[in-house]
C-alpha cells in the first residue's frame, strides 16, 4: 500500500502586521517582530521642546522669542519748544525665530505725540539701529517729559523709557 502523510507544518510568523510575516507559514512559532510605534513629538533640534526620542513630528514645536532694546537715546536729552531731537534705537533679536512686521513707535503722552516707524524684520542674532525724529510742539511748557519707545509686532512687545527735558 501507499501511505499518505499530512504535510509538515511550516514554522514562522503568521501575523500579517509583523515585519517578518511569512505567508507560507502554517504554524506560528512566536518569532514575530514589529516595527516600533511612532513616538510623536517635536523633531526640530532648535525648538525649546525638542524631543530626541521622537520619530514623527506632531507640529508641537515651540520656539523662544526674544527682542532686546539695547539702546534708546535721543541725540539731545535737552530740547527747546518748537525744536526737535532724533531718537536712535538699537534692537537685537535674541530669540530663535525671525521676527517679521516689527514696528518702532515713540510716544510722548504729555505732548499727545505718537511717531510711528516703518515695518522691519530681524533674523535671529541680528541687530538694527533705527531712528525717529521727534518734533517738540511749540506750545509745550518747560519741564521733564517721559518718552516711551515701543518695538512690537503681533508676537512680541518691548518698551524702553527715556526722559526728555524741555528748557
Amino acid at each position: 500500500g501507499s501511505c499518505t502523510y499530512a504535510p509538515a507544518d511550516v514554522l514562522g510568523c503568521t501575523d500579517s502586521k509583523a515585519t517578518n510575516y511569512n505567508p507560507l507559514a502554517t504554524k506560528d512559532d512566536g518569532s514575530c517582530t514589529y516595527a516600533p510605534a511612532d513616538v510623536l513629538g517635536c523633531t526640530d533640534s532648535k525648538a525649546t521642546n525638542y524631543n530626541p526620542l521622537a520619530t514623527k513630528d506632531d507640529d508641537s514645536c515651540t520656539y523662544r522669542l526674544g527682542l532686546e532694546i539695547m539702546k534708546a537715546q535721543p541725540t539731545s536729552e535737552v530740547v527747546s519748544a518748537g525744536g526737535s531731537t532724533l531718537f536712535m534705537v538699537k534692537v537685537r533679536n535674541n530669540g530663535d525665530l525671525t521676527l517679521s512686521s516689527l514696528q518702532m513707535k515713540v510716544m510722548i503722552y504729555d505732548w499727545g505725540v505718537l511717531v510711528p516707524g516703518n515695518s522691519f524684520s530681524l533674523k535671529p542674532g541680528q541687530s538694527k539701529t533705527l531712528t525717529s525724529n521727534i518734533e517738540v510742539p511749540s506750545d509745550i511748557a518747560s519741564g521733564d517729559y517721559l518718552a516711551e519707545v515701543i518695538i512690537s509686532n503681533d508676537q512680541i512687545h518691548e518698551v524702553a523709557y527715556r526722559q526728555l527735558v524741555v528748557n
